[in-house]
Formats: C-alpha cells, sequence, structure tokens
C-alpha cells in the first residue's frame, strides 16, 4: 500500500462525564503535526553532522565508566561543552550520558566538590551493636 492512497483514519468519539447514561459524545481531538527537530538532530545543526558525528566516535573510544583510564577526559568533554552553553538534552544526545552525570558534573564546577564520587566510610548506625572490646 502506497502512502499517498491511505485516507484519513476514521473519526472516533470519545466519551465525556462521568459513568453515568448521560455521557456526551465529543469528536477526537486533532493532532498538531510535529514539526520539532530531535535534540541529535539540533547538535548537527549547530556543530555539524561531521563534527557530531567525530566527538561521538572520541567519547566511545574512552572508557567513560568511573576508574576507566579516560574518564576524566570523558567527562572533560562533556563539561566543555555545557559550558559552552549547550542545552543537556543535545549533550545527552550526542554523547549518551544521562542527566545525573550531567547534573552532578554541573555541580562539581559550581561547587568544586564531587559529591557523588568521594569514597567515604559510611557512619554505624545508631541502633546496631556495638562491639566491646
Amino acid at each position: 500500500p502506497l502512502l499517498a492512497e491511505m485516507s484519513d483514519p476514521p473519526t472516533i468519539e470519545r466519551r465525556t462525564g462521568g459513568t453515568g447514561g448521560s455521557s456526551q459524545t465529543a469528536p477526537r481531538k486533532k493532532q498538531k503535526p510535529r514539526n520539532r527537530l530531535t535534540a541529535f538532530e539540533r547538535a548537527c545543526a549547530l556543530f555539524g553532522t561531521e563534527k557530531v558525528e567525530q566527538l561521538q566516535a572520541t567519547c566511545k573510544s574512552l572508557e567513560f565508566k568511573w576508574g576507566g583510564t579516560g574518564h576524566p577526559q570523558a567527562e572533560g568533554m562533556v563539561l566543555s561543552l555545557t559550558g559552552q552553553g549547550v542545552p543537556d538534552a543535545q549533550v545527552r544526545a550526542i554523547f549518551g550520558v544521562g542527566g545525573s552525570k550531567i547534573e552532578r558534573l554541573k555541580a562539581v564546577t559550581k561547587n568544586g566538590i564531587n559529591t557523588l564520587h568521594t569514597r567515604c566510610q559510611r557512619s554505624r548506625p545508631s541502633h546496631s551493636y556495638q562491639m566491646m572490646a
């Protein structure tokens, strides 16, 4: 079936009101056409497709996980884009990182403390038994 031959979908009426018999039928809402670009497309328009693909290839070649050899460099790439004012959605689309990582890196630059990656020993809960010597 060709797309040109397809007709409009049948109009479906939705019921309004409660569960009683006095409900009315209302015509189906028309959906607006989606003309927004995805975050990746906006990033490609901003930097150029070749530059975005180059950034992705560089990031994939690094070990992005905590403790990996390329971890500081990979986080630096994310920080450099956020420092340039690139929206978080575009940074997530380019590098495939989560929003929590971006927020943590922003907090690091703002406060200077890496709160999630400090390896502090947990304090003992007050209800636990104390070892007597």
